[in-house]
């Protein structure tokens, strides 16, 4: 029995979401995949890692295709195109973290300091 927790990303079956982090930046969604389907990665988002929680993936980043067994996982860098397949016979979990982007701070300097 799936849980109601879950909420579909897609009209496909078993395409399901659950949001279980949501801090300071830091974004997480653990992913439940059917055998056979597969989940397209906004390629404008920022920077993520994939871990498989149980079962196996292909991870499309860019042209490279990528066999994820249980317990590995992959960095995904922002702004490459990036698809998630279940490839295996069960169901797959995969744990997706969206990481806060760098924070950058420009200080300011006084003429005195800029080489010339």
């Amino acid at each position: 029995m799936i849980s109601q927790q879950f909420s579909s990303t897609s009209e496909q079956p078993w395409l399901l979401t659950k949001p279980v982090i949501d801090h300071a930046g830091l974004h997480g969604s653990l992913l439940l995949l059917a055998p056979g389907s597969d989940r397209t990665c906004d390629p404008a988002r920022g920077e993520q890692v994939w871990f498989v929680a149980s079962g196996s993936v292909t991870a499309t980043v860019g042209e490279v295709n990528t066999v994820l067994l249980q317990d590995e996982a992959l960095h995904v860098p922002a702004g490459r195109s990036a698809a998630l397949r279940n490839h295996g016979g069960e169901p797959a979990r995969v744990l997706i973290l969206e990481l806060p982007a760098p924070r950058v701070e420009y200080l300011p300097i006084e003429r005195s300091q800029v080489p010339v």
